[in-house]
């Protein structure tokens, strides 16, 4: 049985544009290219290192796909239009009140 912070594997949240979804393998080349911008970098949190080459931008969706969703913190892509145009990270408000956010 799951406990209450911990993911369903179909997490996404749906509109008509744009929309919160799992990131996919295929979502590299825009993940990258959005990671490179200067613009959007500097909003970027510590694993920006993560971002710099193909081999860790690849092992950095995958642990972030569908297949590895894990709360307290899940990663999510936000798409428009079939593509990934941004990301968030969503924290479990059950590890914050847990005192586990130190």
């Amino acid at each position: 049985m799951l406990k209450p912070w911990q993911a369903r594997s179909s997490l996404e949240l749906l509109a008509d544009s744009p929309m919160l979804r799992p990131w996919q393998a295929d979502d590299l080349t825009s993940l990258m290219t959005m990671a490179a911008n200067p613009n959007v970098r500097q909003y970027m949190n510590k694993t920006l290192d993560a971002f710099d080459t193909v081999p860790s931008t690849a092992a950095w969706l995958q642990a972030n796909s569908a297949g590895t969703l894990d709360w307290p913190l899940v990663n999510l892509a936000i798409q428009h239009d079939g593509e990934a145009i941004g990301g968030m990270g969503l924290l479990s408000s059950l590890f914050l009140s847990s005192g586990c956010d130190s």
